[in-house]
């Protein structure tokens, strides 16, 4: 459900590709114009655990799992989308 709702932000650019043979539990995205440890904060001002890849190239990544209700999913969501 939060790579669905990511995809659909005209702001971000998901990396992890959609298929769930191709990915795991960690969702790899990017926020137009700012930088990944700027996203990181910013979720973690709004109490979401947020964190980058530890690649030349890096983005920002989240892991929900069985223990994130749907709720908690789109407060993420949400404040991935403040991000202007």
């Amino acid at each position: 459900m939060a790579k669905e709702l990511l995809a659909e932000l005209s702001n971000v650019t998901l990396r992890t590709p959609m298929s769930p043979q191709l990915s795991s539990g960690m969702i790899c995205f990017e926020v137009d114009g700012i930088d990944p440890q700027q996203v990181v904060a910013h979720l973690r001002e709004r109490g979401v655990i947020a964190s980058t890849t530890p690649y030349h190239v890096s983005y920002a990544r989240i892991a929900p799992s069985i223990i994130n209700d749907e709720a908690e999913v789109r407060e993420t969501v949400d404040a991935v989308a403040a991000l202007q």
